[in-house]
């Protein structure tokens, strides 16, 4: 027998789904969809994901990102992912000040000990394997305006993440003045 969760994608096999597909594709451009549907990839392919464990020892948790006075406007959220080698974290913002962040879109997240407005100075983990954001909506480079995704593993468990006072802070790039743009408290 086989630990490893047998994954199968939905694939359409008539003509008449797939026009029902194409009549719900506009809804790839709407933000709220877009976090919906990311979420939704992130369990799909935690269960997926043939590590070996099984789908009732995953947990997953989603916390709310809250834009700082540079990026008002703006609206985030984490995905947070066990893994064998830690926690996944899937960063999706709505957006980032233009004449602040450059293009392409390079976003920074660290972890931090404390909370948002009064974090310890240096991070306690830097999450820079991956910084060039993606779109939920597409594989494509992210467009101009957002989402904007990006997603590392943290080399802690989510229990660790989520007792251990952490908050999760999205900068911009070095070249882009290393502005803090998001944070939110693990909890």
């Amino acid at each position: 027998m086989n630990d490893i969760p047998e994954c199968r994608l939905p694939v359409p096999l008539s003509d008449e789904s797939r026009d029902a597909s194409r009549a719900h594709s506009r809804f790839r451009s709407d933000p709220v969809v877009a976090t919906v549907l990311a979420a939704a990839a992130v369990a799909l392919l935690a269960s997926c994901a043939g590590s070996g464990d099984t789908p009732s020892s995953r947990e997953f948790f989603t916390m709310a990102l809250k834009p700082t006075p540079i990026a008002p406007a703006q609206s985030g959220r984490a995905f947070l992912t066990t893994q064998d080698s830690g926690t996944r974290v899937l960063v999706e913002v709505t957006g980032v000040p233009q004449m602040i962040v450059s293009r392409p879109v390079h976003l920074h997240t660290f972890i931090h000990r404390g909370r948002c407005g009064a974090l310890a100075s240096t991070p306690v983990y830097s999450l820079l394997d991956t910084v060039l954001a993606g779109s939920p909506a597409s594989t494509a480079l992210a467009p101009a305006n957002g989402p904007f995704t990006v997603s590392n593993v943290a080399p802690l468990s989510l229990a660790q993440l989520r007792a251990g006072g952490y908050a999760i802070v999205v900068r911009s790039s070095p070249a882009d003045g290393d502005r803090e743009i998001f944070c939110g408290e693990v909890s």
